[in-house]
């Protein structure tokens, strides 16, 4: 048998689960909350994320989109905010060629993630001038 041919015998005889989130931020709001300081950055954003969104000239559509994100994980876990994962613990990191974004968990984020059974995430990122939205897709293995 080939490794392809393992690797799908795998996935047919594995119980999985997919867990879906999605979460919709307002852009004026995440641009208010940036320009009088409401927010500390820092315990929000990774520090690649701040590093990306400084200078940006839409900062605020970059920032929500991946709070939108965080917020779109939290409910494909099946937790809340303030369940034991922080929000830092979560980034998004862009393909360096393609741009695709992807989850990158760290702290409990990705211990929560372990336990669960998470074999593969997806997530997707939109945003405009008004609104920012992200939709996350979890791969659980349930063996």
């Amino acid at each position: 048998m080939s490794r392809q041919e393992k690797e799908k015998w795998h996935l047919l005889t594995t119980k999985l689960d997919i867990r879906t989130g999605v979460d919709l931020q307002s852009v004026a709001k995440m641009e208010k909350k940036i320009l009088s300081n409401q927010l500390r950055l820092d315990s929000i954003f990774t520090l690649r994320e701040l590093a990306y969104a400084e200078g940006k000239r839409r900062k605020a559509e970059y920032l929500a989109a991946r709070f939108a994100a965080k917020e779109a994980f939290l409910k494909a876990l099946g937790i809340g905010m303030g369940k034991g994962v922080e929000l830092s613990e979560m980034g998004i990191k862009n393909d360096a060629l393609s741009g695709k974004p992807s989850l990158e968990l760290q702290g409990n984020a990705l211990e929560f993630a372990n336990r669960l059974g998470v074999v593969s995430m997806d997530v997707s990122l939109s945003h405009s001038e008004d609104y920012a939205i992200a939709h996350v897709v979890l791969l659980l293995d349930q063996e």
